[in-house]
């Protein structure tokens, strides 16, 4: 797609360790009114594997205008947009609303690629045959990764960045001469091809958490379908065609290294 170079792997193929904070695959349609009115059916598709479940509420706003005073926006009242149903444990979620369906996994419970397709064959598509949604303007799939120190302050940004990334990636933060110094930096790159669009986000995170300085190592990869429709027939097809890219994309970013101790069995 992109031309990052092809990573073969087999089926059901996962990695023993995972470096997710989350992955979320969405899809986006025209605007399906029938959404709020099918609540109950969505629960029967939903209620066991997603019991809880939280109505998604748009609020609109106005800007209020007064002679010599300073325009004030205002919130007027509060339509519903759909639905949020949840797992027990809340890692997991499914968001629907009158014109998108996101499925969100927490990184912690997620296995791979083929589980996840196994949630949208026996979950989302009966959902969207339901609403009967057919067409779909924007397939999306966004993998957060993000590695963070065990022994803060123990090792320089020098050290620990070429540990993670690949020395193309690595070259542009070490040209740096107060390197060790770094507290953070983030590289963004957007790329349009094809009709497809890639946001691509690597580098160094400050912990926000007060009292927990370690660095947070960050390798975010957004792709998504824009600019044509895609078919429900074809919808799989297009999800693994872009899941394929991501992987390919993860796997030409990151040391060879750490790509080898995530595949292996932490176990021995």
């Amino acid at each position: 797609m992109f031309g990052f170079p092809l990573a073969p792997r087999e089926e059901n193929f996962k990695l023993e360790q995972n470096l997710l904070k989350s992955a979320i695959f969405q899809l986006k349609f025209q605007p399906h009114d029938n959404v709020i009115n099918k609540k109950e059916e969505l629960q029967k598709i939903l209620s066991h594997d997603f019991p809880i479940v939280e109505d998604v509420v748009r609020s609109a706003a106005e800007i209020k205008f007064e002679s010599d005073k300073t325009p004030i926006l205002e919130s007027t009242q509060s339509q519903a947009d759909g639905f949020k149903f949840h797992t027990e444990d809340r890692f997991k979620s499914i968001t629907i609303t009158k014109d998108s369906l996101t499925l969100n996994i927490a990184g912690k419970i997620y296995l791979n690629f083929s589980d996840s397709i196994q949630t949208f064959k026996e979950l989302i598509f009966p959902i969207l045959s339901e609403l009967e949604i057919k067409i779909f303007n924007r397939v999306a799939i966004r993998k957060i990764n993000l590695v963070e120190s065990t022994q803060p302050g123990k090792n320089p940004p020098s050290y620990t960045y070429p540990s993670i990334f690949e020395n193309t990636l690595v070259s542009n933060f070490l040209s740096f001469p107060p390197i060790n110094s770094l507290e953070s930096g983030i590289s963004t790159m957007t790329f349009n091809l094809g009709g497809y669009k890639l946001n691509l986000s690597y580098g160094i995170l400050k912990n926000p958490i007060k009292g927990h300085p370690e660095e947070q190592i960050l390798l975010d990869i957004d792709l998504y379908k824009i600019n044509s429709e895609t078919d429900f027939s074809k919808l799989e097809e297009e999800l693994n065609l872009i899941n394929q890219e991501i992987f390919n994309i993860f796997t030409w970013a990151l040391n060879k290294n750490l790509i080898f101790s995530l595949t292996s069995d932490p176990k021995g």
